[in-house]
């Protein structure tokens, strides 16, 4: 919880108390002084909510001919990445695209690169990858192309998609042995069909 909704629940338990007041005296002076604390109350409450959604950026630096990533929708997950190059992915081949986009991620977080879903579906093309917080170089595409025709890509077409999510840095201990779920130690096709 920030500041400003901390201030504002203080106000709004005083508001309730000259609530409470204004009942029993009945006086208009005390329902406008509780109206009053319910209002500035009511304004820190919503300059905390503004303060608690500010949208966390991300610094970018761009090479000469990298493009700026964007979502195509302001509650798309993740942020188109664009190739500077023109370039060829042979069939059941793959190639590496440097993006020329750099990036300095918010802490405790890491960029997961994803396949676009169109590309996947409609071409065979995939890519996966990670960016570590502290990584500020270029940041570098490897696709893949799972079909059976080779794939042309254009200067400034989307090639994957980068995703930002919280990390949690933990640390590793020894143990001579591990306490799992139920499930124990039964590995892939354990739960059958």
């Amino acid at each position: 919880m920030n500041s400003q909704i901390g201030v504002a629940y203080v106000q709004y338990a005083i508001a309730m108390l000259c609530f409470v007041i204004a009942i029993k005296t009945k006086r208009p002076v005390d329902w406008l002084i509780t109206f009053s604390w319910f209002m500035t109350a009511t304004l820190w409450f919503k300059l905390g909510i503004d303060e608690a959604n500010k949208v966390t950026k991300v610094m970018v630096q761009l090479d000469d001919g990298a493009f700026m990533p964007r979502r195509a929708h302001d509650t798309d997950a993740g942020a188109d990445i664009f190739s500077p190059v023109c370039f060829r992915v042979p069939a059941r081949g793959s190639y590496t695209v440097n993006t020329g986009v750099h990036v300095q991620l918010p802490p405790n977080t890491k960029c997961d690169i994803r396949s676009k879903s169109g590309l996947n579906i409609k071409s065979d093309i995939v890519t996966d990858g990670l960016v570590d917080e502290g990584y500020s170089g270029a940041i570098m595409v490897k696709l893949y192309n799972m079909g059976d025709n080779p794939k042309v890509f254009k200067r400034g077409d989307k090639i994957t998609q980068m995703v930002i999510t919280p990390v949690l840095y933990t640390g590793f201990k020894e143990v001579d042995v591990v306490h799992g779920g139920e499930r124990g130690d039964n590995g892939i096709g354990s739960t059958g069909r």
